[in-house]
């Protein structure tokens, strides 16, 4: 098994794209939901894959995970998790060696935790300063609300 739980903040001066919405909470993902994530396999940038989450709440070591339907390659690791609506539901963070088709990914609230305990405050639509923007996934899986915490 191929797993990082490394996680990092990096400060982007002068982004002239809109940030993506951290998901509050991945409560309202079931097993076999559709879910999209992008990264680099192989060095090719900007690639998007369609899986399916296997499991919502994988534990291994320790460390909660979703377990996604899909292959994982290197160059996948630390790209978003989307659900059919844009939230990021987590970031992708590896693979299972041992058979095709297996990802995991880090969930949206363990990530939420790293930001809290490391100074980021969310606020919605904004990304200035040590802020990040972020909607509440609602439990019956419809369009997201933005939410505030202070």
């Amino acid at each position: 098994m191929q797993l990082c739980g490394d996680m990092a903040i990096l400060k982007v001066e002068r982004l002239n794209t809109p940030p993506l919405a951290l998901a509050v909470n991945t409560d309202g993902v079931q097993e076999g939901t559709q879910v999209w994530f992008i990264g680099a396999p192989q060095g090719l940038e900007r690639t998007v894959t369609a899986g399916t989450v296997g499991s919502r709440a994988r534990e291994i070591d320790g460390q909660r995970y979703i377990q996604l339907g899909a292959t994982v390659t290197p160059g996948d690791s630390g790209g978003p998790l989307l659900d059919e609506h844009g939230l990021v539901l987590g970031l992708v963070t590896g693979r299972m060696e041992e058979a095709q088709g297996i990802g995991f990914v880090v969930p949206a609230d363990v990530i939420q935790t790293f930001l809290n305990e490391n100074g980021v405050s969310f606020v919605p639509g904004t990304v200035e300063g040590n802020q990040l923007a972020w909607r509440e996934r609602t439990a019956d899986g419809g369009k997201p609300a933005e939410q505030a915490v202070n």
